[in-house]
């Protein structure tokens, strides 16, 4: 959490700035009447919003006002002041008002669409050739396992969604005969692979130093029994080619080795499957399926794979805190306590995948012209009559990116 909590240090010095910029004002409003510290509040996030003095020096959404004010009331709680946007225990109305009214200013969400199974099964019917190869068994590995982009796909720096890429020791197979090839445990080797290629039972994923996991932590899928669209069979194909030309332990499982590159002496050096392919390559896909799926293509990218992962398991009936659990949302407070060790928890999760993940929006052919973007429905038809359908949205990603604003009452100040 080092980046968070240098986000919030930098936050909390322009809110420094800011109160000093009216004289020699406590930074904890401690020399100012409580009744004037919510108009302090709203002028600072006035002027953050308006990227006056935000950290980027751009406007920035409601929400991520709403996140500078939390790090705001750190520094007060810091120092055993009370935090200024409650009283009594709850949110000051007139904030509460305005925070309300911001986020109602806020343009329409930009959000992209689940990616249907429909689209992934029919990649495997294009003619393929060179990266495209090696970024249809990536996307398969992103839906099954609920990756974000950042963990099987090379993203940009700037990518505010980023996470650590998973690598060939974090990959593990099963063998029918209960024998395992394990890259931590250095039992994962070429020959032993080459000879089980087709024939693992189960693969698993051991988290490292991915987003909101618990280190050390596994997600194991058996093979769904399609020799395509199976999180194990991609698996195998991606070690098998990385081992095979010179990769190592350490290589990220986005990491191809083109023809050319082969022949040369420092082939190890490899190139990497990106975003901007694995996108372009799921909307060519998506267009020529659309008929069949009602998804736009333009509503389709490499972040579309996890929440189109976790819409199958919802149009498989699976309990909403469980898809959560496996996927690392963090929509309730309990997952943190949890261990996803869950070879038992997504027993038969990939078959579920595969028998359920061809969900589609066809309800929208009947719109001339097509549903507006803005007004695009997220839930598909298979889930639209299920009563889980509102208690989980796989489309909303939003505590992937930056830390959640604490709106919970404070405890009471620390008596000195």
């Amino acid at each position: 959490m080092a980046a968070t909590r240098n986000a919030r240090r930098k936050t909390q010095q322009v809110w420094a700035d800011f109160v000093r910029s009216y004289g020699q004002v406590d930074v904890a409003l401690r020399d100012i009447p409580t009744h004037h510290h919510v108009q302090f509040l709203e002028i600072f996030g006035k002027k953050y919003r308006t990227g006056e003095i935000s950290k980027s020096g751009r406007p920035v959404r409601a929400r991520t006002v709403e996140v500078a004010l939390s790090d705001v009331a750190a520094l007060f709680t810091d120092m055993d002041a009370p935090d200024p946007r409650y009283r009594d225990g709850r949110i000051l109305p007139s904030l509460k008002k305005w925070l309300i009214a911001m986020h109602k200013e806020d343009p329409a969400s930009t959000s992209v669409l689940p990616c249907s199974l429909i689209i992934i099964e029919h990649l495997f019917q294009m003619d393929l050739r060179g990266v495209d190869i090696h970024a249809r068994d990536i996307i398969v590995i992103a839906f099954f396992y609920l990756n974000r982009p950042g963990e099987v796909i090379k993203t940009s720096s700037s990518d505010p969604g980023r996470s650590s890429p998973f690598t060939v020791a974090d990959v593990a197979f099963a063998l029918p005969a209960g024998r395992s090839l394990c890259g931590t445990t250095g039992t994962l080797k070429l020959q032993d692979l080459n000879d089980a290629m087709g024939r693992c039972t189960q693969s698993t994923l051991t988290y490292t130093d991915q987003k909101n996991c618990i280190r050390g932590e596994k997600v194991t899928h058996l093979a769904s029994g399609d020799p395509h669209l199976c999180p194990t069979r991609a698996l195998e194909r991606r070690v098998q080619h990385i081992l095979d030309n010179g990769g190592t332990f350490a290589t990220p499982l986005y990491k191809y080795y083109p023809p050319d590159q082969r022949r040369r002496r420092n082939k190890a050096k490899g190139s990497d499957v990106n975003t901007t392919q694995v996108t372009n390559l799921l909307r060519r896909s998506a267009k020529e399926v659309q008929d069949r799926t009602g998804i736009p293509p333009k509503k389709i990218s490499a972040r579309s794979l996890r929440p189109g992962g976790a819409t199958a398991l919802l149009c498989s009936n699976v309990r909403p805190d469980n898809i959560a659990l496996v996927g690392r949302w963090r929509s309730d407070a309990m997952l943190r306590y949890l261990r996803a060790n869950t070879t038992p928890v997504t027993q038969g999760f990939a078959q579920k995948m595969l028998a359920n993940g061809s969900f589609t929006y066809n309800g929208t052919a009947a719109v001339p012209g097509g549903i507006p973007e803005e007004e695009f429905p997220g839930i598909p038809d298979q889930v639209r009559h299920l009563a889980v359908r509102n208690l989980f949205d796989p489309t909303d990603d939003a505590s992937d990116d930056e830390e959640e604003p604490d709106l919970t009452p404070p405890p009471p100040p620390r008596q000195r």
